[in-house]
């Protein structure tokens, strides 16, 4: 999902893993060999979205940043705003590029409500509830002055709450001067945000990683799994080395008679369920017409 795209790049520091770090570490029950000290490096591009999800994401990070001998870093080049900088917020420290934008650190929650519509053209809406607080805001339902007040209520309980997950990650006291000017929703530029202890350094992803590079660390990178790809994958240049010899011709042709066979495998059941349609509406005008020549 465009948290939006993101990718983590641990980096493993050249240092000789200590005889305790071998015997100790594991992932997921298997011994790790990437070392005594390990970096992930998590690319971040996010405007954010709903606080379930993107609290439970900021929650894993969290973790991560818990373990012994793990380093946490962000880097962002675009955007880290809302639910984005609520996950950026937990590394240990945030790389962002100069025009990129953080903060937001606000709650929105927004809803259509029908009720007058639909009673002017004489519908009734019935919402029937348990519980005196139970959705007070409905789509059909009437919305109560009061069901507005305990929706604006629970936004300022959440906010508060980002609020002091934002300020406890980043070890800033939340003074009433600094809430005013950071936790208003409002989103800051690369600089600015550097002022205000947003982020640790302006860098781009590309530079920081190409800095841990020429210091002599391992770059890897973790890629998600997706399965088998069904897609047809051809290229040009693989028709034209292939095609340079007679082992090639033959290797493509092969190919090209497994595509052909998938490709009658897929269509198949759909020439089946043709045929057997057409032949349904064939008996059906013939009967009909057999009954219109008996009358």
């Amino acid at each position: 999902r465009n948290c939006s795209r993101t990718n983590f790049l641990p980096l493993l520091q050249r240092k000789k893993a200590s005889s305790e770090s071998n015997s100790g570490r594991t992932i997921d029950g298997v011994r790790s060999a990437l070392g005594a000290e390990l970096e992930v490096v998590l690319i971040l591009n996010s405007g954010g979205g709903s606080v379930l999800d993107f609290g439970l994401a900021a929650s894993h990070l969290a973790r991560i940043r818990r373990e012994e001998n793990i380093t946490l870093t962000v880097c962002c080049d675009r955007v880290a705003a809302s639910g984005g900088y609520m996950i950026a917020c937990q590394a240990d420290t945030i790389c962002g590029a100069p025009f990129a934008v953080f903060g937001s650190i606000g709650v929105l929650t927004e809803s259509l409500n029908f009720n007058e519509i639909l009673r002017n053209i004489g519908i009734k809406p019935i919402s029937i509830t348990a519980g005196k607080n139970k959705a007070p805001i409905k789509a059909f339902g009437e919305v109560s002055d009061e069901d507005l007040k305990l929706v604006e209520e629970d936004l300022e309980r959440t906010h508060e709450a980002f609020i002091s997950w934002v300020s406890e990650a980043r070890n800033i006291i939340p003074t009433e001067d600094w809430k005013a000017k950071v936790c208003t929703g409002s989103v800051f530029h690369g600089e600015e945000a550097l002022e205000l202890g947003l982020i640790d350094r302006l860098a781009t992803s590309d530079e920081y990683i190409a800095e841990k590079l020429r210091d002599g660390n391992r770059v890897l990178r973790l890629l998600h799994y997706r399965g088998p790809q069904r897609k047809i994958k051809i290229s040009p240049l693989d028709l034209l080395s292939e095609l340079a010899d007679t082992e090639g011709r033959m290797k493509l042709k092969s190919r090209m008679q497994a595509y052909g066979r998938r490709a009658i495998c897929g269509i198949a059941p759909l020439c089946r369920v043709g045929l057997a349609v057409g032949l349904l509406n064939h008996m059906a005008l013939h009967q009909s017409t057999t009954v219109t020549h008996n009358q």
